[in-house]
């Protein structure tokens, strides 16, 4: 009876090491196929919004691409956060190096095209906001000129210096720097969709991590 009793405990005891071992591993593959989820879509919304800037955002020239300010005003931002930095611990260790430096490049280039995004956006906010103040400065003074011994002989003034600046019009201006610096960094950007790599974390995301290291498919960095 005393042998059984010891059988039992052992077969309980390497039952819950099982269990044990069964949640880890479970709970460890969420965490990779997450990983691999978050940088897979990030990577193919990053690209979606660089073709949106070099499509539309952006004229090309005989010496450089000229910038588009307004389309360009209005573009998505590349990305937010770098998502692949947030999971790198998790990922790297089902890449290779050649994966990992093409992941480090994708994101460096991005990051690049994202500060320029960032910039002419900056830019474009200044120049209006000069144009604005520049606008109402001419406005006040006009009016300050006229006849202002009546208010509203002064907002008549305003109104017809309004009327008539509207039919103005200022065409948009960003410096050429920005469309030669965009032409240098896209030439550098080189997409990930249809890659080998991108191929990976398609698996990764769906399958099972530890079949696919069974069947040789993920190799360890």
């Amino acid at each position: 009876m005393f042998d059984l009793q010891i059988k039992v405990n052992d077969i309980i005891l390497f039952l819950s090491v099982v269990a044990t071992v069964v949640i880890y591993c479970k709970r460890r593959n969420d965490i990779i196929r997450s990983a691999a989820i978050s940088v897979k879509y990030q990577i193919k919304e990053i690209e979606k919004n660089i073709e949106y800037l070099r499509k539309f955002c952006t004229i090309s020239s005989s010496l450089h691409s000229i910038i588009n300010e307004q389309e360009w005003f209005i573009s998505n931002p590349i990305f937010t956060q770098n998502k692949f930095e947030i999971y790198s611990a998790e990922l790297v260790p089902y890449l290779t190096h050649d994966e990992y430096e093409q992941l480090i490049s994708f994101y460096n280039t991005a990051s690049v095209l994202l500060r320029l995004q960032n910039d002419v956006k900056g830019f474009s906010m200044l120049a209006l906001s000069s144009r604005g103040t520049n606008y109402y400065n001419a406005a006040y003074g006009y009016a300050f000129h006229q006849d202002h011994s009546e208010v509203k002989t002064i907002q008549a003034s305003l109104n017809g210096f309004y009327t008539s600046s509207n039919d103005i019009t200022v065409n948009p201006y960003v410096p050429f720097q920005y469309g030669v610096y965009f032409d240098k960094y896209i030439t550098e950007y080189k997409p990930l969709t249809g890659t080998v790599l991108f191929d990976k974390l398609e698996k990764l995301s769906n399958s099972n991590i530890f079949i696919l290291m069974l069947h040789g498919r993920i190799h360890r960095h």
